[in-house]
């Protein structure tokens, strides 16, 4: 009944643990599509490398920004789905412990108890008590035999007297 209740109390707080958290949608902002162009030296810009407009570069700070912040979430949530699974597998480990001691714990004393039982057997057999001896039980029939003989042989003589 114990071992019942436990098992259910670690599924009944693993299921609440491991509960998704919604995490928030990354939404594009400003809308609209993105226009990256390449720029080589020489042109209308000083440098090499991509040139961005206004709102396309700060649409991918803006998404640069939320990942970031979803990263630390979904870090935390499997974090914790992990330490709900450590956490169970500790539980059924202390449970699959405690059965398998008191398995072994039945094992040995019914191992002791045959033993035992069979060192008392060994015993009767090799010192049968005194009246397990068929030498004992031939007397007494016998004695009894003899017995009934001389107690029929003085009725007899008792009724024809």
């Amino acid at each position: 009944m114990r071992s019942s209740l436990l098992i259910a109390s670690v599924f009944y707080a693993s299921s609440a643990l491991a509960q998704e958290v919604p995490t928030p949608q990354v939404v594009t902002y400003p809308p609209g599509e993105d226009r990256i162009v390449v720029v080589h030296k020489g042109d209308a810009a000083p440098f090499t490398g991509q040139l961005y407009d206004d709102n396309t570069a700060v649409r991918w700070a803006i998404w640069l920004q939320q990942y970031k912040g979803r990263y630390s979430l979904d870090m935390q949530a499997a974090s914790d789905v992990c330490a709900v699974k450590l956490d169970t597998a500790a539980k059924l480990a202390a449970i699959a412990a405690e059965r398998d001691a008191t398995v072994h714990a039945d094992a040995v004393q019914r191992l002791k108890d045959s033993e035992v039982a069979r060192l008392k057997a060994e015993e009767a057999l090799r010192n049968p008590g005194f009246f397990d001896k068929p030498a004992v039980w031939f007397a007494a029939g016998i004695v009894t035999m003899v017995a009934a003989s001389v107690t029929t042989a003085y009725l007899i003589d008792a009724a024809t007297k």
